[in-house]
């Protein structure tokens, strides 16, 4: 007798659709833009402009500020010619002395220059007086560090290639000097070139 196999579908009901929502995440933003402005110090061109209204002695150690400082001081033209380093150009009216040199002690004590001009054809002239006692007694030894930058500071804006050191201290009369020193430099004359006048006037 043959068997017979009943085969027996039941439907299957639908899922429904959830009603809970999967939650969506926020895209996560890469900037590297600063919610703040820059502060003022840290942009170049106004940093540049501050530093050109600080006095000369104040502007050259500021080198010691940060890395950031002395990179700006040392690589803007207008400071470098502010401090003397660079040259102004030669068609520059008049004739600006270095005021580090002129002004600020204890240099101007023992440089004692008293008349910078010109004559006789040459530009520039340094002229001792016996109320000058610096040069008595010589050079300190800080003057003598050689890797000081001011030593490489022009004595003038715009520069000067040739000098005439003259010291009457000893003059009776002023006719006569104890030193007549004249000195040509291309490229200018610099303040340590004025260490080398002690053995003049020593």
């Amino acid at each position: 007798m043959p068997i017979k196999i009943l085969r027996i579908t039941t439907p299957v009901p639908a899922l429904e659709p959830s009603t809970r929502s999967t939650p969506k995440r926020k895209p996560i933003l890469y900037s590297t833009r600063k919610t703040s402005p820059p502060a003022p110090l840290e942009v170049y061109e106004l940093l540049e402009q501050i530093l050109l209204l600080l006095p000369m002695r104040d502007l050259l150690l500021s080198q010691r500020v940060c890395r950031r400082w002395r990179h700006v001081i040392v690589d803007s033209k207008p400071i470098q010619r502010a401090l003397h380093f660079l040259p102004v150009s030669d068609d520059t009216p008049g004739r600006y002395e270095n005021p580090l040199l002129f002004d600020e002690p204890p240099f101007c004590d023992y440089f004692g220059i008293g008349i910078m001009g010109d004559e006789g054809g040459l530009t520039g002239i340094l002229m001792v007086g016996d109320s000058h006692s610096g040069w008595k007694k010589g050079w300190p030894k800080a003057f003598r560090y050689t890797e000081a930058s001011w030593r490489r500071m022009q004595l003038t804006q715009p520069l000067v290639e040739s000098f005439i050191v003259e010291d009457f201290r000893v003059a009776p009369v002023y006719d006569d000097v104890l030193a007549d020193i004249v000195q040509n430099k291309k490229g200018g004359v610099v303040m340590g070139d004025m260490l080398l006048l002690e053995e003049v006037v020593d």
